[in-house]
């Protein structure tokens, strides 16, 4: 199957990809004092080797006080060797990267930054760290604006082909922009209009410190998903204004993380929320990406083709599958390992204090440690039973030149996993099973099924 649309080019201000597919931000734990690690750098490489069209790397904090020590830094000089090293790397391996610039507000952890008081628009307890930020006082706020932009300067000498603003997920951006966490009584609240100052002032001022052809980028909520908060009306509105002061791209995704509406989960729909992007992409002339459960490619062509969305990204996918673009540029999707929204080495490992990983992928984070390299004698080898594990060791052994023999007793591949066909909204795992067995077809595993190994 040929995906023309997805694998066609588009401009971005100045910034050309070459295909639609974008790997957005995610956290993952590999920067454990903020320095970029091999781990960090050995991680998206493998993704820019894969054929991603752009990765965007982050949150990157833009100060001390709005992140976690293991977020990549950014606001300070000395991170820039490392964050050099980093963008030659992904550029060398054909992919454009952007750094997210990043600032927590109200969802930041005293304990994360020396006991001291996160800071908000206004000081509305957090529901999802338990604490109360204070308010920024107006005359702070031109400073906060300010290290936006001096993070902006310090990706691009980084050698960033963008930077994304995350301006969403319920971080400091969006807490000046909503109702709910928006209680001032200056010219930053009360209206929208005003609500939306705090934002678009930081959009002028990085745009002013990194000219008129470098890449702006913008991650917005289509949608908060919070009672009494935004919506994807706020929203158009929010993006048209954007757009004028500076904005080239809007990255669409929904909701906070206080939200009850689940967005990631395998309980939400393939594509559910392409209609958010399609509701900034009619406020807007400037490209719009498509985010949330977008996980093969089949997808990503429809959104692009039926237009709603101008790119779609697959991050999580990407985690799963490093080579998803690659193999379905050379027709070889049915070989992609699909992300089945599991979360559980994703967002349960990050939000336990670990580094991601993915259950799909055991490789993931760990992209160099054990290199795919041919074995230097070919052997005979007999894999005992056809549960995922058994599946995943005999492609292993067959993608390193192995003769492989996989027995199951039943005479259905799959194992355990099978019975989350028994169990209302886990069906998804199932792909799980389907992917081993068809790359264990194409690597040309013999399989024998109904047979128990004895000695």
């Amino acid at each position: 199957m040929q995906f023309p649309h997805l694998f066609s080019s588009i401009q971005v201000n100045k910034m050309n990809l070459k295909n639609r597919i974008a790997m957005t931000a995610m956290h993952l734990g590999y920067t454990p004092e903020g320095e970029v690690t091999d781990r960090l750098v050995r991680f998206y490489t493998a993704r820019a080797e894969g054929g991603v069209g752009l990765i965007i790397v982050g949150g990157c904090p833009v100060d001390e006080y709005g992140g976690m020590s293991s977020m990549i830094g950014i606001y300070h000089d000395r991170f820039i060797p490392g964050l050099q090293r980093l963008t030659r790397a992904v550029r060398e391996g054909g992919a454009k990267i952007a750094a997210q610039l990043y600032q927590a507000g109200r969802y930041t952890h005293s304990s994360m930054i020396g006991g001291k008081k996160p800071f908000s628009a206004s000081a509305v307890r957090s529901k999802l760290t338990g604490e109360t930020p204070r308010a920024l006082e107006i005359e702070e706020i031109p400073h906060v604006q300010d290290r936006f932009a001096q993070a902006a300067v310090r990706a691009k000498n980084s050698g960033f082909d963008a930077v994304e603003i995350l301006a969403s997920a319920g971080y400091l951006i969006s807490q000046f922009l909503s109702p709910i966490t928006n209680l001032r009584e200056d010219r930053y609240g009360g209206t929208l209009e005003n609500r939306m100052r705090f934002g678009l002032e930081i959009v002028e001022k990085v745009r002013e410190a990194v000219g008129s052809d470098y890449p702006i980028l913008m991650r917005i909520a289509g949608n908060d998903f919070m009672k009494g908060g935004n919506t994807n009306t706020e929203a158009r509105a929010f993006a048209s204004e954007a757009e004028r002061a500076g904005v080239d791209l809007f990255d669409v995704t929904g909701g906070w993380h206080e939200t009850r509406i689940p967005q990631l989960t395998m309980f939400v729909p393939r594509k559910a929320y392409v209609y958010l992007a399609q509701g900034i992409k009619s406020a807007v002339t400037v490209p719009v990406l498509a985010s949330n459960r977008i996980n093969d490619p089949a997808d990503g062509e429809e959104v692009i083709r039926s237009r709603g969305a101008d790119l779609v990204t697959v991050a999580r996918g990407l985690l799963a599958d490093p080579d998803f673009p690659r193999k379905a540029e050379e027709g070889n999707s049915r070989l992609i390992y699909h992300c089945v929204a599991c979360n559980q080495g994703c967002f349960d490992n990050i939000f336990s204090g670990r580094p991601a990983t993915c259950m799909v992928n055991p490789c993931a984070g760990h992209e160099g440690e054990f290199p795919p390299k041919q074995a230097e004698r070919r052997r005979d080898i007999l894999v005992i039973g056809g549960g995922p594990a058994g599946m995943k060791a005999a492609c292993s052994a067959a993608e390193r030149g192995h003769k492989v023999t996989l027995a199951e007793k039943k005479n259905l591949l799959g194992g355990q996993i099978l019975l989350n066909r028994c169990i209302p909204g886990r069906e998804e795992l199932l792909t799980l099973a389907s992917d081993l067995v068809e790359n264990l077809r194409s690597l040309d595993v013999h399989l024998r099924l109904g047979e128990e190994a004895g000695p």
